[in-house]
């Protein structure tokens, strides 16, 4: 077998990897998008029971609404710094975008280029790495932390 079969045999494969990924990935954030409706509220969090007769009230609707009467504190805690993510979720369009273009984006373009250098391929991993990262992040600044309803957020 030749090398340059090996070689199209590996870009086929890491390409369709890369495709799934991408499939993967942007199913995972449209669920995060579609779940949003469902989100604990405090009444789930501490046990409130929802309304038995849908007919009455909205799906998911609990028979009383509760309050906080004070979160315990009066500027950011480490629970609210650590479970908020502000800044991710308000700048999550652009960092998306940065996670797609240098994590899917380029890698494709270097396997499909046919580029066998190893200076363009390191280029190439390192951005794709840095996209990932970004990815990550995003993932878990994202991610609904209950502990956010105790302290003062309406829904997670």
């Amino acid at each position: 077998m030749s090398t340059t079969r090996t070689c199209d045999r590996s870009a086929w494969l890491a390409g369709g990897l890369g495709i799934a990924a991408l499939i993967a990935k942007i199913g995972h954030w449209r669920a995060i998008k579609e779940g949003a409706r469902d989100a604990p509220t405090l009444e789930r969090a501490i046990g409130v029971p929802e309304y038995a007769n849908e007919g009455v009230r909205p799906p998911g609707m609990t028979v009383a609404r509760a309050r906080l009467f004070d979160v315990g504190h009066s500027h950011g805690t480490f629970l609210t710094d650590e479970f908020g993510f502000v800044l991710a979720r308000r700048n999550a369009v652009a960092l998306r975008l940065a996670a797609l273009t240098a994590g899917f984006v380029v890698p494709a373009a270097w396997i499909v280029s046919g580029a066998t250098n190893a200076p363009v391929a390191w280029l190439a991993a390192i951005v794709c790495l840095a996209g990932l990262l970004a990815e990550r992040w995003l993932f878990f600044a994202e991610a609904q932390h209950t502990v956010r309803l105790y302290h003062g957020a309406p829904r997670t």
